[in-house]
């Protein structure tokens, strides 16, 4: 938190996004605002530091990672940007491998955030996927 917010914002955008250039500028004008103001939360700092020691404990033990991941119950599209820096390709397909039910896509020229730097493809994917579901709220 030392980087001033928009400093930090472009700078893990050029790091997760294959072309940072592409994320819209609302977006990342969006993205510097909540820095600036989790820049001010006392537990901002340990917040992203828990969730990343979480992660890493999960991919540290492959058997609670499948057990996790054959207790979801909704219906799971997996968007995957095939210039991910941040989680690799061949992970995520191991991780889908556990779930026939799964769909996978991997995106051409995205990185981890294909939401963000190919949004309107995103869209073409997810879109449709979403109208093919029969979605009813869990009770």
């Amino acid at each position: 938190y030392r980087l001033p917010p928009r400093e930090r914002v472009t700078l893990t955008l050029d790091w997760i996004a294959h072309k940072a250039g592409r994320v819209p500028m609302p977006v990342i004008e969006s993205l510097v605002e909540l820095a600036e103001r989790r820049r001010g939360l006392p537990w901002a700092r340990r917040a992203v530091t828990s969730a990343s020691r979480s992660i890493a404990a999960l991919w540290a033990r492959p058997a609670r990672l499948v057990e996790a991941v054959r207790r979801v119950q909704a219906p799971t599209l997996v968007v995957q940007g095939e210039s991910d820096n941040l989680v690799p390709p061949p992970a995520v397909e191991w991780v889908c491998r556990l779930r026939s039910d799964w769909e996978l896509v991997m995106m051409e020229d995205t990185g981890h955030v294909p939401q963000l730097d190919a949004g309107p493809r995103f869209l073409e994917i997810v879109i449709p996927w979403l109208r093919s579901q029969d979605l009813r709220p869990v009770r």
